[in-house]
């Protein structure tokens, strides 16, 4: 069995608890990370893009089966009924 013991650096002692996150966050260089930017925002196209085709894709198969003709769904409906064992009405 092995044991880990950290140690702070004697540098991270002189940091103020208040202010420790103050390097990560101001920001001294002020140019503006564009590539990073505009890679993000390509990916949020693309990603938003396939859920749409496939959303959209999905509504039109539906609406192209309800809009179908009615026999033939109809059909469909009965050979499926066929199958299930509905209970008798009179309890038997």
């Amino acid at each position: 069995m092995s044991t880990y013991i950290a140690r702070r650096r004697s540098q991270d002692k002189e940091v103020v608890w208040a202010t420790r996150w103050d390097r990560f966050l101001v920001n001294s260089d002020p140019n503006i990370h564009w590539y990073s930017i505009i890679n993000s925002l390509i990916i949020l196209l693309f990603l938003s893009g396939m859920v749409a085709v496939i959303m959209l894709r999905t509504l039109y198969n539906d609406i192209a089966v309800y809009n179908d003709d009615e026999s033939k769904v109809g059909r469909a409906a009965m050979r499926i009924a066929r199958h299930i064992n509905f209970p008798s009405i009179d309890g038997a």
